[in-house]
């Protein structure tokens, strides 16, 4: 039987757990697993503060979430309510 995870969020937290458990389960057929974010990137919240000096700074610190994930987990951009 196939077992669903799903991880809400794309900041440190959400990008942290789903490379985590991509790492963790290395391609176990038997799990799904499944990313769902308001947005499609991470935003590094640290480094923000630059894109007032730099806005170009910007295209930086915001990391698609395709670049974070593994092909084999989906990705779902939509709010949870």
């Amino acid at each position: 039987m196939t077992e669903n995870v799903v991880v809400l969020g794309s900041g440190y937290a959400g990008a942290g757990a789903i490379k985590s458990l991509e790492d963790e389960l290395d391609g176990e057929a038997d799990v799904d697993v499944t990313w769902v974010s308001e947005t499609d990137y991470h935003l590094v919240l640290h480094e923000s503060h630059r894109c007032i000096r730099d806005p170009s700074v910007q295209e930086n610190i915001a990391i698609p979430v395709h670049e974070i994930k593994q092909p084999s987990t989906a990705f779902i951009q939509d709010e949870v309510v």
